[in-house]
């Protein structure tokens, strides 16, 4: 028996102890390996949603015939005035603010409006929608799972006392408009406060629903003439969690 192992070069033990390393080496690796994979499939997937939203917002805007005005400023500098805050509440969250010394802010402050109505029946006209919630989406099953500002806050810092009513919140975000698309993606409508924005869950209601890893924030830019494209390089708020990545990063991650 020993002649028949050594004629193969090698031992029962010595296969054994290989097989051992083998094993130990796989264990190491295959969660890399692993993660590695996901977080590809989830750049693919980013990647698919901001193609999604431009090319919809595109054909909206042959659809229409013209550009139009439905978006945030492209660039902080295009706004026509100064904002300060001239009112907080009790979480110090700014509820009124004024413009330029004491003067009301104009309507175009965060952008232009007008044409939101119309451009937004355009748009979604584009998207391949298999599930409308028209308010309130995670009560008419569009949102299956969603975290806002508030809770994450918390998580970070568990003696914080974030506003539980601030646009971003847990609770604001759950009776927000949302749409399911055929491939499951997922757009939460957060045409609110001038944002002119949706929040898109790239794998729809599967883990790990998170920000920064499969849920981000893409909003409507634009100048003077009219809207340009949906961005995720603004000046305005976007939720990320530990470990996440901003929209930006993870645009850019995704286009190498």
């Amino acid at each position: 028996m020993l002649n028949s192992q050594r004629r193969f070069g090698f031992t029962l033990a010595e296969v054994l102890v290989t097989l051992g390393i083998i094993g130990v080496v796989a264990a190491l690796t295959m969660p890399s390996l692993i993660a590695n994979y996901q977080d590809n499939v989830r750049k693919q997937q980013f990647k698919k949603a901001y193609n999604t939203l431009n090319n919809a917002m595109l054909k909206a805007k042959s659809d229409l015939g013209y550009s139009p005005m439905c978006h945030a400023w492209a660039k902080y500098s295009d706004r026509p005035a100064t904002a300060e805050c001239a009112e907080k509440n009790e979480y110090g969250t700014c509820t009124r603010y004024t413009c330029n010394g004491g003067q009301p802010c104009p309507s175009n402050l965060n952008g232009m409006y007008e044409d939101c109505t119309d451009f937004t029946k355009a748009f979604l006209k584009n998207l391949n929608i298999a599930k409308t919630c028209s308010s309130r989406g995670y009560e008419q099953g569009c949102i299956k799972y969603i975290k806002g500002s508030d809770d994450i806050q918390k998580e970070s810092n568990p003696d914080a006392k974030p506003d539980p009513n601030s646009g971003m919140s847990t609770a604001n975000l759950k009776k927000r408009p949302a749409y399911v698309l055929a491939d499951g993606m997922i757009l939460i409508d957060l045409n609110f406060s001038g944002w002119k924005a949706y929040a898109v869950d790239i794998n729809g209601n599967k883990k790990p629903n998170k920000w920064g890893y499969d849920i981000f924030t893409f909003q409507a830019v634009g100048d003077a003439n009219g809207m340009t494209q949906y961005t995720v390089n603004t000046y305005a708020m976007t939720l990320t969690e530990k470990g996440g990545r901003t929209p930006l990063k993870m645009l850019q991650e995704s286009l190498k």
